[in-house]
């Protein structure tokens, strides 16, 4: 079972971190909601202390999320995924779709990978087995912030690097082939019974806010949070207005699960 995060009482939001990232990501997150919600933080397979997986997929790791729900006796969730965990969001959303009260796409898409997008993720894993986890690591992180925050944010840069240098380079191999054949999964944003919130960086270069805008016209019931001069990591570079849209979405999720 995954290594995980459970603080607080109430209604449940599960957050997912992202790519060479871990369940501490969120610590933010957690000391902000869990006075009001339960928090369940999981570091998912060969992340943090999770230990790793064979047959490394996104929904793999949706099903070990899963996995901490059913041992908790939890039902309901509202899930709050960044990056990679948004991918991880949505194929639980598309497995479990009555067990979610809302979805927050924080900097992350419905959409697959383009050709592109899949051509890098292989340039990556070549690197990987060529070179190792630190100079991937190393020259990964700072890009996924806007130049102009990158030295008010030099603590979370040097945490992010801190703790990815920790993931083994064959996790970090599998993972980037894990996201290069996920499937296009905008149905599931078509479908949402729920609430659906999008997280947006304006400077993104990773997840493109022209896309995520698009998909925002999906949800029957959508909300959008779009950060300018912000890229990657809205959690660091626009922590107050992240974590307020969050919990406006938290307070309407929660009304919609005691319905």
């Amino acid at each position: 079972m995954l290594s995980f995060i459970d603080k607080g009482n109430g209604s449940v939001v599960v957050f997912i971190h992202g790519y060479c990232e871990w369940k501490g990501y969120w610590q933010s997150a957690i000391d902000v909601f869990s006075s009001k919600y339960r928090c369940i933080v999981p570091d998912l397979p060969g992340h943090g202390e999770s230990v790793s997986i064979a047959n490394v997929s996104i929904e793999a790791m949706a099903e070990q999320v899963q996995h901490i729900l059913v041992s908790a006796n939890i039902n309901k969730v509202t899930l709050v995924g960044h990056s990679l965990g948004g991918y991880v969001c949505l194929a639980f959303a598309e497995r479990y779709p009555e067990m979610v009260t809302g979805l927050c796409l924080f900097h992350s898409t419905a959409y697959a990978d383009s050709e592109e997008k899949k051509q890098q993720r292989n340039k990556t894993i070549a690197y990987l087995k060529e070179n190792g986890t630190e100079a991937f690591i190393r020259p990964f992180v700072p890009p996924l912030f806007y130049p102009a925050n990158r030295e008010n944010c030099k603590a979370a840069i040097d945490k992010l690097i801190e703790e990815g240098l920790k993931t083994k380079p064959e996790v970090i191999a599998d993972t980037a082939a894990a996201m290069r054949d996920r499937p296009d999964r905008t149905h599931v944003l078509t479908e949402a019974k729920y609430p659906v919130l999008f997280i947006i960086g304006k400077n993104d270069a990773s997840v493109k806010p022209e896309d995520s805008l698009a998909q925002s016209n999906l949800p029957k019931e959508s909300y959008v949070l779009l950060l300018g001069d912000t890229a990657h990591q809205g959690l660091f570079e626009k922590e107050k207005e992240t974590l307020d849209m969050i919990g406006y979405f938290l307070s309407i999720t929660n009304k919609k699960a005691l319905l």
